[in-house]
């Protein structure tokens, strides 16, 4: 888990970029992470708005990978804005 947080706070937008990606590398990013690395991604000042768009730009790649009924997928997109502070974000 921290070696995840580790990744997910570069201060890179093309590694975090490549670390989002890596997310659909079941070799790279064990099944179980993905969620965690989304979020921890969205955690990050200069990922914020970035894991917003991969999770909705690959939102029907995950309801197929992990299904509609999946608990994670169902909180993704309220973890990802759980820290935003304006209407407009």
């Amino acid at each position: 888990d921290k070696l995840l947080y580790g990744l997910a706070s570069v201060e890179n937008i093309q590694l975090l970029s490549k670390l989002l990606e890596a997310t659909k590398d079941e070799a790279v990013v064990r099944t179980q992470d993905v969620f965690t690395v989304v979020r921890y991604v969205s955690y990050n000042p200069l990922g914020q708005s970035m894991a917003w768009d991969w999770a909705t730009l690959n939102w029907d790649y995950l309801v197929n990978r992990f299904t509609i009924n999946d608990r994670n997928l169902g909180r993704l997109l309220s973890d990802i804005t759980s820290s935003y502070n304006t209407e407009s974000q």
